[in-house]
């Protein structure tokens, strides 16, 4: 029952900015500060380094991705196996930094908007 769960009463601070990723554009993530908070809504892809790998490769063969990455965001993270009779298993953020080296990749050639991940990013990913 809903008694078993704690009651949450986090509210997120008055300056925190609504994003719905569905919509978003350029000029709004241009006016995003650093230590922002953002409450994300809409549609996250995920992915992580071997997705990377594997759409570096179908982009210099000029094949069509798999995925439209046009103005979309993507979020790195790692699965778990399904455990016992779970279609999909837990899925956790795995380490940004692995994918430093297709950040350009990512934004200018896949039209990616953004990535969402842990650790801190390198300094080419950064610029």
């Amino acid at each position: 029952t809903l008694n078993d769960w704690p009651k949450v009463t986090w509210a997120p601070s008055a300056d925190a900015l609504r994003v719905n990723l569905d919509t978003i554009t350029k000029a709004q993530i241009q006016a995003w500060q650093p230590g922002q908070t953002l409450l994300l809504s809409g549609k996250l892809l995920t992915g992580r380094d071997a997705a990377h790998k594997r759409i570096a490769t179908l982009l210099a063969k000029g094949e069509k991705l798999p995925v439209d990455f046009t103005n979309r965001f993507i979020y790195y993270v790692g699965p778990v196996d399904a455990v016992r009779d779970e279609a999909v298993g837990p899925a956790g953020p795995t380490t940004a930094t692995r994918m430093d080296d297709f950040t350009e990749m990512m934004l200018g050639q896949a039209g990616l908007l953004g990535m969402v991940g842990k650790a801190e990013r390198g300094d080419e990913a950064i610029e």
